[in-house]
């Protein structure tokens, strides 16, 4: 695995866990990823990657929690 990849896994496991955490869905709510992209200049080409990770696992934990109340 890579460094961009594993960088990338990280931000999907935020967004997991800002889910759980009641942070709504704007990766730029989250601290801990936004200490993740610290000194990054505009246009830094990891920056987009990240969110979307982030994002990824955050709506992946959304439809995974609407799935769990349907289910009961």
């Amino acid at each position: 695995m890579s460094a961009k990849q594993i960088t990338l896994f990280a931000c999907e496991i935020l967004g997991t866990a800002a889910f759980h955490n009641g942070i709504k869905a704007a990766p730029c709510l989250d601290v801990e990823l936004m200490k993740m992209m610290e000194g990054f200049e505009i246009g830094n080409p990891m920056s987009i990657p990240m969110m979307k990770a982030w994002s990824k696992g955050w709506h992946g934990a959304n439809v995974a929690a609407g799935y769990e109340l349907l289910s009961k």
